[in-house]
């Protein structure tokens, strides 16, 4: 396939077969596939460029509600990092507008207006709420859906779910003020693959490094930017065009290299996972169902459990909760959130074995 950022060539570097869409979508399966660019370096979800998937992501998205397990606004440390990384480019003294693309429930932006009163919001959420508190336009983002131009446009953890996605920077300058600017966050693509981290996902179809994110916004200057576990940029669109295609690149072959460590790891997580008899799995989410159709073909004759501190039935794959635990159990964290795993291990007694997808497997003390 043509690499949808320069049309050049791109090679698969990760397979995943016969993978859910997710937990509203189980019935539908994806082959997954995902390529690198040989000329420019960008990740991409080769699999999604089919009518098929059109259909059924955009089924996904009506009922995306991964958020409604947590408290309104949600407080978390990735909101609040956010919130501070942004604050000093806010203008709390004039007219200032603030679109967020991919709002969700709105927790970012009733933060942002929760220090900031005066500026006014609004966002643009896919998936249907009941009794939202900031307003909110329920549709895929369309430049006329919009009559007037915004200082500041949010996409948090929105960017690597959206094809072609040069095509929708160029859309999203529509509605941008000539001196606006874009807060993106997204994952980091090296972090991921150095920590063994499972990002290659149904819904995710772009995996940015910072300079994949440059070759994306090539008419807008970096205000300031955050390379670490997650990618967060803030760009300030320009007035006067300027040429940034020289920017600094990742070797193509170190990508492929952490591609090629990843595979053999997670071969060697599924060597360890064959020694354990019982096996419990935490977290009925999407990333349980993933996980547990993955590994499927090491679980016969196994004992199957899960644990979750908030869904009493599993409705998925009928698995008993378990009782109790016992000191050599392994139980499967069924995330990929560092805050959130850190939680899980607390919530675990001492002496299970502990699997961290897909960085490896610890006992927890």
């Amino acid at each position: 396939m043509k690499c949808p950022i320069c049309n050049q060539k791109s090679f698969v570097v990760y397979k995943n077969h016969n993978m859910p869409y997710g937990i509203s979508l189980n019935s539908k399966c994806i082959d997954l596939k995902v390529d690198i660019c040989s000329k420019c370096n960008f990740v991409f979800q080769s699999s999604a460029y089919t009518e098929q998937y059109n259909e059924n992501i955009s089924t996904l998205y009506k009922s995306y509600k991964i958020s409604d397990m947590y408290n309104f606004p949600n407080r978390n440390y990735n909101n609040l990092k956010a919130l501070e990384f942004i604050s000093e480019h806010i203008d709390n003294t004039i007219e200032f507008n603030v679109l967020e693309i991919g709002s969700n429930r709105g927790d970012f932006l009733y933060l942002l207006k929760e220090r900031f009163n005066n500026i006014n919001i609004l966002g643009c959420e896919p998936t249907e709420f009941k009794d939202l508190k900031v307003p909110t336009i329920n549709s895929f983002f369309e430049a006329d859906l919009f009559n007037t131009k915004f200082d500041l446009i949010v996409l948090r953890h929105t960017l690597e779910h959206i094809k072609f996605p040069k095509d929708f920077v160029e859309t999203l300058s529509k509605v941008l003020k000539n001196d606006g600017k874009v807060f993106i966050e997204v994952p980091n693509l090296i972090n991921s693959l150095k920590n063994f981290i499972e990002d290659f996902t149904p819904d995710h179809v772009n995996y940015f490094t910072t300079q994949t994110l440059q070759n994306i916004f090539q008419e807008y200057d970096i205000n300031k930017v955050d390379d670490t576990e997650f990618i967060y940029v803030l760009f300030q669109k320009q007035n006067i065009k300027t040429n940034k295609s020289a920017v600094t690149k990742i070797d193509t072959d170190k990508i492929i290299d952490l591609f090629q460590d990843f595979n053999k790891h997670q071969e060697k997580c599924y060597e360890i996972i064959n020694k354990y008899q019982r096996i419990i799995f935490y977290g009925i989410s999407n990333f349980y169902l993933w996980t547990y159709v993955k590994l499927k073909p090491l679980l016969e004759d196994k004992d199957i459990y899960y644990t979750d501190d908030n869904i009493t039935k599993d409705k998925l794959f009928n698995l008993k909760k378990i009782d109790s635990f016992q000191k050599g159990d392994l139980v499967i964290l069924c995330t990929s959130n560092k805050q959130i795993q850190n939680q899980m291990c607390k919530n675990l007694p001492e002496g299970v074995d502990i699997l961290y997808l897909w960085e490896g497997i610890k006992t927890n003390v």
